[in-house]
């Protein structure tokens, strides 16, 4: 899955309902979410990320993010969530191409709108 955009109370329920759509449709043993696309992570944002970890785990998936993006990993470094999420270094930071043309698997985008925050 592919997450992109803001991750906050407003999208939280599209990116869960998504989930539960993967995990009943192809009980996985696994997934995967992208997070490098993702811009805005707040506590609705690490609530529903909570809670889809939780869902996966009560259909014996393994959930975890990958190539999160420099605010979803400060986020869940302050939050001391790295570990639940199998986050193991800060991939995205690293300075190389990709392909987003080849996005594979369930898109999920934010809700692209930013509050100003002070």
């Amino acid at each position: 899955m592919i997450l992109c955009g803001d991750l906050d109370g407003l999208n939280v329920e599209d990116l869960q309902a998504s989930l539960s759509d993967v995990l009943r449709r192809y009980r996985p043993a696994s997934v995967e979410m992208d997070a490098h696309l993702v811009t805005y992570l707040d506590s609705g944002g690490i609530r529903a990320l909570l809670r889809c970890r939780a869902a996966a785990q009560r259909a014996g998936c393994d959930l975890t993010l990958i190539e999160v993006s420099k605010p979803v990993y400060q986020v869940l470094e302050i939050t001391a969530l790295l570990d639940q999420f199998g986050v193991v270094e800060q991939q995205s930071l690293r300075l190389r191409p990709r392909d987003h043309s080849l996005g594979l698997g369930t898109g999920i985008a934010g809700s692209g709108e930013r509050t100003t925050r002070e």
